[in-house]
C-alpha cells in the first residue's frame, strides 16, 4: 500500500530536498507540499476556506470556472465521435471578475440590478452556451440574474431576445422601433 503524500513529502524533506525538487519528484504543488511541511499550513486553509464559504461571489466565479458541461452536450458529443472541448481557461481570478464587472453588477440581459451579496438571486452565464460551442474563459462569464439565466437556458443571446419578441407578440404585445413594449 502506499503510503499517503504527507508522509512522501515530510520523508523527502528530511533528505534534504528543495520544495522544487520534491514538486518535481512528486508531481505536485508547492502549495501543497507547504500545506504539509508547515504546522499551521493546514490551520490557514481551513480558515480561508471557511471565510470564502461565506463569500457568495467567490462562489459563484467558483462554480462558473468549474462547471462541467452538461450530461445532454456530453452523449450528443459523443454520439458524433467528438471529443469534449478541453480548451477552458480556468486561470481567471475573483479580482478579474470584479475588473470585468467593475462595478456594473446588473443583468447583462435585462439591466436588472442584482444583489451580489444574496447569490441565490445571481448566476455567471455562458454567453455563448457550452452546448454550442461556448467555454469557461473570462470573456464568455456574463453577469445575470436567476431567473432571467434560466429562462435563456441554452440559447445565444439572438436566440433568447428573438423568443421573448415572439412570445410578447403572442400575448398581444408589439415592440415598438424604440424598443418600448406596447399593449
Amino acid at each position: 500500500m502506499s503510503k499517503n503524500l504527507g508522509i512522501k513529502i515530510k520523508e523527502l524533506r528530511e533528505k534534504g530536498l528543495s520544495y522544487n525538487q520534491i514538486k518535481e519528484e512528486l508531481n505536485c504543488s508547492k502549495a501543497t507540499i507547504s500545506y504539509h511541511l508547515d504546522d499551521k499550513g493546514k490551520e490557514k486553509v481551513k480558515n480561508r476556506n471557511k471565510s470564502n464559504k461565506n463569500n457568495s461571489l467567490i462562489k459563484r466565479v467558483w462554480e462558473f470556472k468549474n462547471k462541467n458541461v452538461s450530461s445532454k452536450t456530453r452523449d450528443f458529443q459523443r454520439r458524433n465521435g467528438s471529443l469534449l472541448n478541453n480548451k477552458q481557461d480556468k486561470n481567471f481570478t475573483l479580482g478579474d471578475v470584479i475588473n470585468k464587472l467593475d462595478g456594473n453588477f446588473n443583468c447583462y440581459l435585462s439591466g436588472l440590478k442584482i444583489n451580489i451579496n444574496d447569490s441565490s438571486s445571481f448566476a455567471f452565464d455562458h454567453i455563448i452556451p457550452s452546448s454550442k460551442g461556448g467555454d469557461n474563459t473570462l470573456n464568455n462569464l456574463g453577469l445575470t440574474s436567476n431567473i432571467i439565466n434560466s429562462m435563456k437556458n441554452n440559447l445565444t443571446v439572438d436566440e433568447f431576445i428573438y423568443y421573448c419578441k415572439i412570445i410578447l407578440e403572442y400575448n398581444g404585445y408589439s415592440i415598438n422601433k424604440n424598443g418600448e413594449v406596447l399593449k
